[in-house]
């Protein structure tokens, strides 16, 4: 899975929402490398702090990709594990968004979905914002 196969599909039922389960893929790629490089339990890590601490509703690829070198390297240091994710974004195509802070929200703050139905998901209701 790469970018090369990215398919750009309407955000509908019928095209499974966007692709988001065609192109999983390429993220999964992404983070299965990093697993082989540093370990699993080390790429568990990363990408749930990238998940908590530095990845917007709405992100993309790139978002991804540069949250989870942050993550990395916040977890880290600069080395082997952040050069590990960074390799691993590169081989499937992806190139890092830059300048990646962490991500913080108000307590009451509640985020819409992508679809802006006003609908806030059940796992991200009374979430504790991140310290």
């Amino acid at each position: 899975a790469d970018m090369a196969h990215y398919q750009q599909m309407p955000n509908d039922a019928d095209h499974d929402n966007g692709g988001v389960h065609v192109n999983s893929g390429i993220p999964n790629k992404a983070a299965y490398d990093v697993a082989i490089k540093v370990g699993s339990e080390k790429v568990a890590k990363i990408w749930y702090t990238a998940l908590t601490d530095f990845l917007r509703p709405c992100a993309d690829f790139a978002a991804a990709a540069g949250a989870t070198i942050a993550a990395a390297t916040k977890l880290y240091g600069a080395g082997a594990e952040a050069q590990a994710v960074a390799d691993a974004w590169k081989a499937v195509g992806v190139t890092a968004a830059t300048g990646v802070t962490k991500f913080t929200h108000a307590a009451t703050e509640r985020p819409a979905r992508p679809d802006n139905d006003g609908i806030v998901p059940r796992w991200l209701q009374n979430r504790p914002p991140s310290a």
